[in-house]
């Protein structure tokens, strides 16, 4: 009987976050709620039906959205903040948190996890140890592979020579490009400026001439 309910509350959640994310997320994030719900509904701990749909449908929409920096209004299509959420459900913004708090700790789903989070955002935040022992973001690692080939215990210090001269020899291309590109700004600048002041003297000039008196008349 507690299993069948249980299968109907997850519905009803699974529903409530589709209806939300129709609004707000992209398939994607979707999928990472999706995801949370189902890992929720097997968790001794934490019981979907104790407490309204609503309150854990929000709950879960704002763990992923924190993990993935959707509450950062620098971010494109990002939430104006945890009231977007709460007041969507009609969710009471202080037992939501304290819900959504709770499935994090439980679940111990900390930020940078890979079933939860956009890689691109995952792979800035995890932390990998180098056979050498020396730590990169997983982020650093995919790219050092991809730049110097696979790492052993015994390549492993040339290697990270290696992708550290390349990334340097990288940053100073872009940096001498954004410092051509700043000239060339500043010198369209000085020329349109340079335009402009003709302009106005050539302007100035035309209506000096249109009210002198034409000698030749006299």
């Amino acid at each position: 009987m507690e299993a069948k309910r249980k299968i109907e509350n997850k519905r009803k959640i699974r529903e409530l976050i589709n209806s939300f994310s129709e609004i707000h997320f992209d398939k994607e994030i979707t999928d990472f709620c999706r995801e949370l719900l189902t890992e929720l509904k097997d968790n001794v701990f934490l019981d979907i039906l104790q407490g309204r749909p609503e309150i854990w449908a929000a709950a879960i929409i704002i763990v992923i959205a924190r993990m993935n920096f959707l509450f950062d209004k620098t971010i494109p299509h990002s939430l104006k903040g945890i009231d977007t959420v709460c007041d969507f459900f009609g969710a009471n913004k202080s037992t939501t948190t304290q819900k959504a708090a709770k499935i994090r700790d439980e679940l111990e789903v900390g930020m940078g996890n890979p079933r939860y989070t956009r890689a691109e955002i995952s792979d800035r935040l995890r932390i990998v140890q180098l056979p050498s022992g020396f730590a990169v973001t997983m982020a650093q690692y995919k790219e050092m592979i991809k730049l110097t080939g696979s790492l052993t215990e015994e390549n492993c210090m040339e290697k990270l020579k290696v992708y550290y001269e390349i990334k340097e020899k990288k940053s100073l291309e872009e940096r001498k490009t954004i410092e051509l590109e700043n000239q060339k700004r500043l010198e369209e600048a000085r020329i349109t400026a340079q335009e402009e002041k003709r302009k106005k003297q050539q302007e100035k000039w035309e209506n000096e001439k249109e009210f002198q008196p034409d000698l030749f008349n006299f």
